[in-house]
């Protein structure tokens, strides 16, 4: 439980600094398995603290806003 709370926290620091996260960055960040990152993103999604969409071939995780709008950098990742 220790690592998922880890984990978890890593992914929120990342998602919260970029202000948008695709899914192979967090995986290149995160020194952890594929079922602790899934766990950490399915944890801060029913928080509603990440927002998930896909994108091409991937997904990008970002921070919802309180009117329901979402942060999203124009930046590719």
């Amino acid at each position: 439980m220790d690592d998922l709370l880890k984990t978890t926290d890593k992914v929120y620091d990342v998602v919260m600094k970029k202000g948008n996260v695709s899914l192979t960055h967090l995986i290149s960040v995160t020194d952890a398995s594929f079922n602790l990152i899934f766990l950490a993103i399915e944890r801060l999604s029913s928080e509603h603290k990440i927002n998930i969409r896909r994108e091409e071939a991937d997904y990008v995780f970002f921070i919802p806003v309180n009117n329901g709008e979402k942060i999203c950098l124009e930046e590719r990742i």
